[in-house]
């Protein structure tokens, strides 16, 4: 995992060696993670990988498998990413 200053573009330029999994602070300097999985969705290549969502905003009512809250478990983290590579085609 590497952070990227440029998202989407970082993203996009990418996309030969396309990621299995993006993991995604919805807090970001750029631009939101709502505004990135937006743009991300827009492409159709891109917006099929798998996002795991991670937030400290507990105000946001987000539940399921691929939403992780901070402070972040790092197994939990690690499973998750695991079910992504086991599922990915």
């Amino acid at each position: 995992m590497r952070p990227q200053a440029r998202p989407i573009r970082d993203l996009a330029a990418r996309r030969t060696g396309r990621a299995a999994v993006i993991v995604l602070d919805l807090v970001m300097p750029v631009m939101d993670g709502w505004q990135f999985r937006d743009e991300l969705g827009r492409d159709p290549v891109l917006g099929a990988i798998p996002v795991l969502l991670i937030t400290a905003e507990r105000r946001i009512q987000l539940t399921g498998p691929d939403v992780l809250w901070k402070p972040l478990d790092l197994g939990l983290l690690r499973d998750a990413v695991r079910r992504h590579l086991r599922d990915a085609p």
